[in-house]
């Protein structure tokens, strides 16, 4: 039982999070779910941002007066407030996005906070986004309560696309994390081989942009307010992120049907390797890539697979359903 319980329940849910990135895969999926639960239930629920003015007045308050506290993302951890809230409320629900990338700098910064977030992994409701994410916690937690959730995307209507060339794409914004050297070296290689490739990087500036390596071989075209469209006109997503505790920017291109080749550290490597037109490489060599890439090129897309398979990780009402599920865990 949670405490206050003489308190009347106003609020449904209350939903807490740092801000909204949305050019990052930590905030579109808890909006997504709220945007979901306004247009179809009953509920009411309150989306809190710690960013903004009075935030831990307006915790106070909603929590006090909510049935259920979803809590978006390792970030919230840095405020007393979030890490007193979940200690107090036995029924929060911790909802996990990232690794170690995120993770380790945090507990670095804020040592007592993060030991005693760990702890709280032990005695709290733990939504993750993949297998891969939870085998990382549990170095630092044994988390009995738990449920894999994996994500959410908005699935648009199908455009038609209308591409001559042999588009390949990052999509992230750029960092060091996201690996967008790694990214300009393949497409240095591919122009000195005279492959009749077009590299091309959706995203933002991100920090230290001064010691990442941009190639005059990528198109470099910033950030684009509809991912989904712009998949429509790519053909292989090449995805070099470091690690990824889900990789968003996956299932959309698989929604879309795009040939992938990726990186093993993410959360659904292990989804990719059964896909046609699919293939993961787990070692930053060049060659090798763009080998893989002539690879998913030669091979048939199943798109009825990726399709099954995107509906099956990121269908809200699949999400829905393993969120309350996890709810509905005993404490």
């Amino acid at each position: 039982m949670s405490a206050y319980t003489g308190l009347k329940r106003r609020y449904d849910e209350l939903i807490v999070l740092e801000d909204f990135t949305f050019s990052g895969g930590s905030a579109r999926p808890i909006y997504n779910y709220y945007r979901h639960q306004i247009a179809t239930s009953n509920k009411k629920i309150k989306l809190l941002r710690l960013a903004y003015k009075y935030s831990t007045l307006k915790l106070i308050y909603f929590s006090l007066f909510s049935k259920n506290i979803i809590v978006n993302g390792i970030s919230c951890f840095q405020h007393w407030n979030i890490i007193l809230l979940c200690y107090f409320r036995k029924d929060v629900i911790i909802y996990l996005h990232e690794a170690a990338p995120h993770t380790e700098p945090l507990a670095k910064k804020y040592p007592l906070k993060f030991k005693l977030f760990y702890k709280l992994l032990n005695k709290r409701k733990v939504a993750f986004v993949s297998e891969w994410q939870r085998q990382y916690f549990l170095n630092f937690a044994s988390i009995p309560m738990y449920k894999i959730i994996y994500n959410n995307i908005n699935f648009p209507y199908v455009r038609p696309s209308d591409v001559n060339v042999i588009t390949i794409a990052m999509i992230g914004y750029q960092s060091e994390i996201k690996n967008i050297s790694f990214f300009s070296r393949v497409a240095d290689m591919a122009a000195n081989k005279q492959l009749p490739y077009e590299f091309i990087w959706v995203g933002g500036e991100g920090s230290n942009m001064k010691e990442l390596y941009h190639s005059p071989h990528v198109r470099w075209i910033g950030d684009q307010e509809h991912i989904m469209d712009t998949l429509n006109d790519i053909d292989v997503l090449l995805f070099t992120s470091y690690s990824d505790t889900f990789g968003l920017v996956l299932v959309e291109a698989m929604f879309k049907g795009k040939r992938i080749v990726s990186y093993v550290e993410n959360g659904l490597a292990t989804f990719l390797t059964n896909l046609k037109g699919c293939r993961i490489y787990d070692r930053f060599d060049e060659v090798l890539v763009l080998n893989l890439i002539n690879d998913v090129l030669k091979e048939e897309v199943d798109r009825q697979a990726h399709k099954e398979l995107t509906y099956y990780l990121c269908d809200i009402g699949n999400f829905e359903k393993r969120l309350q599920e996890l709810l509905a865990i005993p404490v």
